[in-house]
């Protein structure tokens, strides 16, 4: 038997403010606010087990939901945490389970962004994973089959709890479910994605600063991948793995996918359970890195509540574009509102998709002037300054450097006419260990596009764009927390003009706006 516990009165649906780039125009998904009530339930400690896994594991979670379950059904998220002591002994924590003292509730370190969600007609799970936690050492996949199928244990939970109980029958839509997975709750959602999916149908998965040990690829489904850039935890941001491995695993793939990086954000502060503030036994602040690195200092670093508000923005923000339907949303997630503070790039579906060159060294580019345009994809980066620089490891790219001005990389185009397309995309990278580039400077190039009567029109990428600003310096220009991470540009073809837009020829990134550079180049691409 199920034991329930609601959690007080209902709570206000007041909605929490969402920072750093949220379109002012974004509406709830219903017309207007729910108020919403939270409870928990369990089965027990012990109450599921998975075959070959240890451990036997509990089934229990949180529900944040609209008081208003008439006006349903409303879209299903679940949150999957990550890996954390689970069990407070005597003021200490452990990773026992069964506890013998307090379970430490990291599931319930995502309340905000339950409340935040149900306030806007949606029903959430979060889940607890302790006993996954206390039984994933040794083992081979890390614990992923486990929380993946802990997952569809729980949706299969509430499959039943609609169809036996009259309050909760025809309110969730069970064609609409989404999931979201903290460090490795991040793979375990992945795991979970590319499973079977009995009497439901997966919409949406974003990892959450997540690892990537098994390196799985996921394609079919819309993904989004937060990357906190100052994440002590995961600090190579591995997790860039899932965006960069599905762009093209399958042909004709139409879910769009999504990589955000959140400047100043750590692991711990999106989980209010794990961050200090909590006072909670195994709390803390992941980054404890060189004291002379830039996110060792405050003022490169996001609060706990400021971090939080980046997770109601991104990770909220992504279920209500995706299940929501929310277009409102559309330019947040086409990286049209991105900032020196938080960088989206977005691999769109196929059918709204040209790539005109993949910049992976396998196509023969065309190129002049420039000191060297190889390929590469590991070590893309001159003088390696750690092991967590290089996010990207397995990713083709090409590195260019130039000594002077006017070096040049042409591709001509298949299809000449771009009257179909609204945006060009590119993603960059400045190499901060190459003297080519100034300390402290941001890099810069065009792209310049030439019609079949050879007239030419050049956008700089500065001008649209912070993805080649030189990254945050700690002390004496130390550089031991920056990475060497591919952020997207985006140039708007409405502000292409002078050339004849159903006859261009020719789309070239030209290295003419600073004296010399060494930047990495990838996914040049046009969408619509």
């Amino acid at each position: 038997m199920i034991r329930y516990r609601l959690l007080g009165a209902a709570l206000a649906a007041a909605v929490i403010g969402t920072a750093l780039a949220v379109p002012a125009t974004a509406a709830p998904r219903n017309t207007t606010a729910h108020e919403v009530e939270s409870a928990d339930y369990t089965l027990g400690d012990n109450a599921f087990t998975v075959p070959g896994f240890r451990k036997k594991i509990e089934l229990t979670g949180r529900v944040h939901h609209p008081k208003d379950l008439g006006n349903g059904p409303y879209p299903l998220v679940l949150f999957l945490h990550g890996q954390h002591a689970t069990c407070e002994v005597n003021g200490r924590a452990s990773m026992h389970w069964p506890c013998p003292g307090k379970p430490i509730p990291s599931y319930q370190g995502y309340d905000y962004l339950g409340e935040e969600l149900a306030s806007r007609g949606y029903v959430v799970v979060s889940i607890s994973a302790n006993g996954v936690n206390s039984g994933d050492s040794g083992r081979e996949d890390s614990g992923m089959r486990a929380r993946g199928e802990l997952v569809d244990r729980h949706v299969q939970l509430w499959r039943e709890r609609t169809s036996r109980e009259a309050k909760w029958h025809n309110t969730i839509d069970f064609t609409s479910v989404g999931t979201m997975g903290h460090s490795r709750g991040g793979e375990g959602v992945i795991y979970h994605a590319l499973g079977k999916h009995e009497g439901y149908q997966l919409r949406a998965a974003l990892p959450l600063a997540p690892v990537d040990f098994n390196r799985r690829v996921l394609t079919d489904v819309p993904t989004a991948t937060v990357l906190p850039y100052c994440d002590g935890d995961v600090a190579d941001l591995q997790g860039a793995h899932y965006y960069d491995d599905a762009r093209y695993a399958r042909a004709g793939d139409q879910a769009g996918k999504h990589l955000v990086s959140v400047m100043g954000a750590n692991h711990n502060f999106f989980n209010t359970v794990w961050s200090p503030g909590s006072g909670k036994v195994g709390s803390r602040d992941d980054w404890d890195g060189d004291p002379k690195a830039a996110c060792s200092d405050p003022a490169n670093r996001l609060t706990e509540q400021q971090q939080r508000q980046a997770g109601i923005t991104y990770v909220a923000g992504f279920f209500r574009y995706y299940l929501g339907g929310e277009q409102a949303l559309k330019g947040l997630w086409q990286g049209e509102s991105s900032d020196a503070k938080a960088m989206v790039s977005y691999h769109a579906p196929a059918a709204r998709r040209q790539d005109v060159n993949r910049l992976d060294g396998k196509a023969r580019n065309k190129v002049s002037g420039l000191s060297s345009a190889t390929a590469c994809s590991t070590s893309c980066v001159l003088r390696r300054g750690g092991w967590a620089q290089e996010p990207h490891a397995g990713l083709h790219m090409v590195k260019a450097k130039w000594t002077k001005p006017g070096g040049r990389i042409d591709t001509e185009l298949d299809s000449h006419d771009l009257n179909g397309f609204s945006t060009l995309r590119l993603r960059v990278a400045q190499d901060f260990t190459d003297a080519a580039n100034k300390a402290g400077a941001a890099q810069d190039l065009s792209v310049r596009f030439t019609d079949g009567a050879g007239h030419e029109a050049s956008v700089p990428l500065t001008r649209q764009s912070h993805a080649l600003a030189y990254p945050p310096q700690g002390v004496g220009g130390d550089l031991s927390s920056a990475h060497f991470l591919l952020q997207q540009v985006r140039i708007p073809l409405d502000e292409v003009s002078g050339i004849d837009r159903a006859d261009v020829r020719t789309v070239s990134l030209v290295f003419d706006r600073t004296g010399s550079g060494s930047v990495g180049l990838s996914d040049l691409t046009l969408t619509n």
